[in-house]
Order: C-alpha cells, then sequence, then structure tokens
C-alpha cells in the first residue's frame, strides 16, 4: 500500500477522534445503516432520498421534545442533553446576521475506507436539518424556516446548518 507523505497525513488527534466517532455506532447497527442509506442513494434521486430522512429527523424531534427554553444559551444546553441520550455528539449555536448558526459535532461516523461513508454524511445532514428545523419550530421558530446544511463546511469533522428563510 502507497503511503501518504508525512506532511498529508492525519495528526493522531484527528485518527482519535474518527475512531471515537466510529464507535458511537453501535455494532449491531453498522451493516442496517450502511445498507439503508445505500439503498436510499441508489434507488432515488438525492433530493428525494434527503427529503424522506429530513422527515426522519423532524420524527426524531418529536420524539424526543425540548423543553421551552428562553434564549440561545439555553437552547444550547437542551440540545445537547438530547444529543448526549442518543449518542449524536454535541451542538454549539450561535448567532450569523439574521440566522442560527448550528455547528454540530462529534456525531457517528464510518471511517474513511467505508463504502458508505459519503451516503452517510449526506444521509446524516439531512437527519439533522429535520431534526433542528422541527426543535426549532416547536422553540417557536417560525414555520418558513428550515435549517439547511452548508455545502463545505471549513471543518469538514462538523456538519454545519443554518436556519432562517
Amino acid at each position: 500500500m502507497k503511503q501518504l507523505p508525512i506532511e498529508a497525513q492525519p495528526a493522531a488527534e484527528d485518527l482519535d477522534l474518527l475512531y471515537m466517532r466510529e464507535q458511537l455506532f453501535s455494532r449491531q447497527w453498522r451493516p442496517f445503516i450502511s445498507s439503508l442509506m445505500t439503498e436510499l442513494f441508489s434507488n432515488f434521486e438525492v433530493e428525494e432520498a434527503c427529503g424522506f430522512l429530513r422527515q426522519i429527523g423532524g420524527g426524531v424531534a418529536v420524539e424526543t421534545p425540548l423543553p421551552k427554553l428562553g434564549n440561545l444559551e439555553e437552547l444550547e444546553a437542551g440540545a445537547n442533553a438530547a444529543l448526549a441520550e442518543m449518542s449524536w455528539g454535541y451542538v454549539q449555536l450561535g448567532l450569523v446576521g439574521a440566522e442560527i448558526e448550528i455547528v454540530h459535532r462529534a456525531h457517528p461516523e464510518f471511517g474513511p475506507a467505508h463504502p458508505a461513508r459519503q451516503a452517510w454524511r449526506t444521509g446524516f445532514s439531512a437527519i439533522l436539518e429535520g431534526l433542528y428545523t422541527t426543535w426549532l419550530q416547536m422553540q417557536g421558530g417560525r414555520h418558513d424556516m428550515r435549517a439547511r446544511a452548508q455545502a463545505e463546511p471549513a471543518d469538514p469533522s462538523a456538519v454545519v446548518l443554518r436556519f432562517g428563510l
């Protein structure tokens, strides 16, 4: 196997983080999730598959409702408590103009060589769109506002979304 030059190899901390994120998938669910995502994106257009997964994310939000929270800091803490219960990582919230920026980190991940990795990343981003849209609308957000994943986040290990018009 050809080795990457030293400067192109991931740092040990990055490899450690990836290892830990991979462990968030319980072993009994890995083959199912891998097959589900692969089949969804093989048999449907990307937008159709993502639309379905957004609905799933919205359903997860309904199943894990947040209490009414008064400000962005409380919302972040409430979301992080719910995410911790599911072992789905954590979120950082902030305001960017008129939008809420949602930076979701440490979520479950397939390793770099896994054949379903890209389908999972696309699919999980759509699930998070549905989750955060529903949670924020349940907090009083406008029903015409949506959380949308940003195409190329600066940090590829995070899913970055914006909630707004």
